[in-house]
């Protein structure tokens, strides 16, 4: 008896003492909306969810406009950090391409209609040409999990926030322009960004970020709105499904298609600028 005794007595401290980091580590994401609150802290919470994030798959409808075309489809979105990045587009995509497969460098794309596989580089101009907006390959797996982060330069310029329209207000300057991103305290994650040009003082580029969903462990939006008004693009993004940091094999990034699919180096105007 004694020793059941002593036993209840030694774990009920640490017991205890895990609760209350279970209780702690269940409220870390909501930051009351105070004036007072460190900078740091809503910062460091907001990559906190980025950095949960390590792979990702979703079912997706999603619509492009740009001046030359205007187009939904449906498609299957797989991504690994910090890449690949794999799109299985169930509706035929812009000209016809039916799996885009990219990383950092390479990019392939399969054209089902004409049978022939697409495999350039990846820059913001093959991203462009492919799937309608222009962005680098990091921010479109930014757009398309929907997860904003503070980046390194941007946390050595923290300084301090506003709070406008119930979110943490944060700017940030360079020498051409200036970035402003909102992060909701609720969840800790970022609703909206934007970038504004220093001279015209004009928005060149929004992103938006709504119904935040939390799914182990990591909130995810389900709706994506990216306004490119320099290139007048846009990009509308709706998930019906999200999974996260399910283990993907390999072969889940394997760009399958015919043996007889002719194989086509793809340039771009912005590859031959630089021959």
């Amino acid at each position: 008896m004694n020793l059941r005794r002593n036993l209840v007595k030694s774990l009920c401290p640490k017991i205890l003492v895990l609760l209350l980091i279970f209780v702690y580590g269940c409220a870390t994401q909501k930051i009351a909306l105070d004036p007072k609150t460190e900078p740091a802290k809503i910062v460091s919470l907001v990559n906190k969810n980025h950095k949960k994030l390590n792979t990702f798959l979703g079912q997706a409808s999603i619509s492009v406009e740009t001046q030359s075309f205007n187009q939904s489809f449906n498609a299957d979105v797989i991504f690994k950090k910090p890449e690949p990045l794999f799109l299985n587009v169930k509706t035929l995509l812009v000209g016809s391409i039916a799996k885009v497969l990219a990383d950092s460098t390479e990019f392939k794309a399969y054209n089902k209609l004409k049978n022939e596989i697409y495999l350039g580089k990846t820059s913001s101009a093959t991203i462009e040409d492919f799937i309608g907006v222009a962005m680098g390959f990091e921010e479109l797996t930014r757009v398309l999990t929907g997860l904003e982060f503070f980046s390194p330069k941007e946390i050595a310029k923290l300084e301090g926030f506003k709070i406008d329209d119930d979110k943490f207000l944060f700017t940030f300057e360079n020498e051409s322009y200036l970035r402003k991103i909102w992060v909701e305290p609720q969840f800790s994650v970022i609703t909206k960004s934007q970038i504004i040009d220093l001279v015209s003082e004009e928005v060149i580029l929004e992103k938006k970020y709504k119904n935040f969903v939390k799914t182990k462990g990591v909130y995810l939006p389900k709706a994506i709105k990216v306004k490119n008004l320099a290139n007048n693009q846009y990009l509308l993004i709706n998930y019906r499904t999200q999974k996260v940091n399910k283990k993907l094999k390999d072969k889940v990034f394997e760009l399958n298609y015919p043996s007889s699919a002719k194989q086509i180096e793809y340039i771009t105007s912005e590859d031959y600028g630089k021959q």
